[in-house]
């Protein structure tokens, strides 16, 4: 049996503006960015699964999110604050230089992404994902000026 109380409380969160995210976004922020089809390495060696889990990317609110597709308790929410450098192939200085991974990292962790629907690996989302978290951070490190690729 299922109620009709959820139905109710739902058309009355939804009419007071929550969940709605032009009613609560800020005009000057920057514009939302989603990259759906994305693979994200997961931490830890991998022997009996594959090391690339499918979901989303996406840049909103100051906040990097990634959406894992099958399991939300994998679920990652990164305040762009916490980003402290850049790492992978999409190198600012050569910008037609392959971009075939991205990622960031925090004090604590490292996150790499990857495209499976990209030609050959070149990722044009993934170069995107990468300009955009450069303006946003202009003074955060890149590979190419730590040395380091992950």
């Amino acid at each position: 049996m299922r109620s009709s109380t959820g139905g109710a409380i739902l058309a009355a969160l939804l009419s007071a503006g929550v969940g709605n995210e032009r009613a609560v976004s800020d005009p000057s922020a920057p514009p939302a960015c989603q990259w759906d089809r994305m693979t994200k390495r997961r931490a830890g060696l991998a022997l009996s699964w594959s090391r690339w889990e499918e979901g989303s990317l996406t840049l909103r609110d100051d906040k990097v999110t990634w959406t894992d597709s099958r399991d939300p308790g994998k679920n990652v929410i990164v305040p762009l604050g916490r980003v402290i450098g850049l790492i992978g192939s999409c190198d600012g200085r050569h910008p037609s230089a392959p971009c075939k991974e991205w990622g960031f990292r925090t004090k604590r962790e490292a996150y790499l992404f990857r495209d499976p629907l990209a030609p050959s690996g070149e990722s044009s989302r993934l170069r995107e994902m990468n300009d955009h978290v450069r303006a946003l951070l202009p003074e955060i490190s890149s590979p190419a000026e730590t040395g380091a690729k992950r």
